[in-house]
């Protein structure tokens, strides 16, 4: 449902995404490979995909599984848009 909603802003040549995390209880191995799976997606139709506000255990699980480092994460969804006005980290 994620993946298909993603697919939708893309046609829709949206593709600078935020997810929102802050209503977000658990996050499983699945939801943590779609997150994957939809930043790829966006970074394939040329923008890309933030996560702000997780709760303190989402932030744990997204630093233990690594995904912090391929999805950049923010403490607030302003931070999460601002980052999309810097450069590209190498």
């Amino acid at each position: 449902m994620l993946e298909a909603e993603v697919d939708s802003i893309i046609e829709e040549k949206q593709t600078r995404v935020i997810f929102d995390l802050s209503e977000v209880v658990t996050m499983d191995s699945a939801a943590i490979g779609t997150v994957v799976f939809c930043s790829k997606k966006l970074k394939n139709a040329g923008g890309g995909l933030r996560l702000a506000s997780p709760p303190l255990l989402i932030a744990r699980s997204l630093e233990q599984t690594k995904v912090n480092k391929i999805v950049p994460t923010f403490a607030t969804v302003e931070e999460a848009a601002a980052s999309f006005a810097l450069p590209p980290n190498p």
